[in-house]
């Protein structure tokens, strides 16, 4: 893992400038062609463009494509776009939080917190609901974390109006979350739906495989979404440490180094007095659990997954081995050595 970890570091810089600027040439791509009808010209980038119509013109959001009339190329832009923008908002969420994929597809509008200091600075939250350890998460947010959930939440207000509520399928424990806001979400089968942790592995696969086919580096590179969690936990050792457990989030070596000293303490971060209330959308100070946060949050079931039972014998019931009885204890109706059943013995 440490070797695997050693490979792909040094590519993150690369995978993370290749997603950003994919999607601002389509996003650009998208709002030059947006401002002209079927069958005129525009220019984005310095190259004309031709835009064309699609075979269903009868949606309320009609597709937009594009036709390079010199090569011919023809582009989906609004739906190339789209792919551009999740990619990048996956990608930068897991590279600046360091979150688990189930972590990341099930934050939601209510995520998002604020908390403010007696010296009135405003400090954005991110509150992880439980997945693995059973316990919530306070997170701060860096001011770039900041612009990414920002585009999230303002390309669901323009498409939608507001973050819509849906629900979203657990494959691990096969059951329908509750309807709340989700972040990350797509348009499935008709309907907003939550995004499912397999669409976080397609599309950071996808960008790998786009990136190799100019990069050799990324021959025969994938990332996974964990990957982007010890990248973060590698350069950042102290900046994972949340505000509410004062420790790096499930990692027992760093927290041991921390009691004996070997790294430097980390300055205490303000709370909210004990027995507060929400105050500015910020729950107050509880002991442990999640009972203090506010609403759909306090109601996060704890992860009863179902593990296959251990495998206690591989032999079946007809070659099981039994210990052999004691000598010194045989019964009366024993076969002596040398005896293969009843009868008198042999005579030498």
């Amino acid at each position: 893992m440490a070797s695997r970890t050693r490979d792909r570091q040094p590519l993150l810089p690369i995978l993370s400038q290749y997603v950003n600027d994919r999607w601002h040439r389509l996003r650009t791509l998208l709002d030059a062609a947006l401002k002209v009808e079927n069958g005129e010209e525009f220019t984005a980038e310095g190259v004309t463009w031709l835009r064309v119509s699609s075979k269903d013109q009868r949606h309320n959001r009609p597709p937009v494509r594009a036709v390079n009339p010199a090569t011919g190329e023809l582009v989906h832009v609004s739906r190339d776009e789209g792919y551009a923008f999740w990619q990048w908002a996956i990608v930068e969420t897991l590279r600046l939080a360091g979150l688990r994929a189930e972590e990341l597809i099930e934050l939601t509008h209510l995520s998002v917190r604020q908390y403010q200091r007696p010296n009135g600075e405003v400090v954005a939250l991110l509150v992880v609901t439980p997945s693995k350890s059973d316990r919530e998460r306070v997170i701060p947010i860096s001011a770039e974390l900041f612009h990414v959930v920002a585009q999230v939440i303002r390309r669901h207000r323009n498409e939608h109006g507001t973050v819509p509520v849906c629900v979203r399928y657990d494959s691990h424990e096969r059951t329908w979350s509750e309807p709340l806001p989700y972040l990350f979400q797509n348009f499935y089968g008709g309907t907003q739906r939550g995004m499912a942790s397999i669409t976080v592995w397609r599309l950071i696969g996808r960008a790998c495989d786009e990136l190799a086919l100019t990069k050799p580096q990324f021959k025969d590179i994938r990332f996974a979404p964990h990957d982007f969690r010890r990248f973060f936990a590698t350069a950042h050792p102290h900046r994972g440490r949340t505000a509410r457990t004062s420790r790096h989030p499930h990692h027992p070596r760093l927290r041991r180094g921390l009691r004996r000293g070997r790294h430097q303490p980390l300055p205490a971060v303000p709370r909210p007095p004990p027995g507060g209330t929400a105050a500015n959308g910020v729950p107050g100070a509880h002991p442990r659990g999640v009972d203090g946060l506010p609403g759909p949050l306090r109601q996060a079931p704890r992860r009863t997954r179902l593990l296959r039972a251990p495998l206690r014998d591989s032999l079946p019931a007809r070659t099981r081995l039994h210990p052999l009885p004691d000598a010194d204890h045989q019964p009366e109706d024993a076969v002596p050595p040398g005896r293969t059943g009843g009868g008198p013995p042999r005579s030498p």
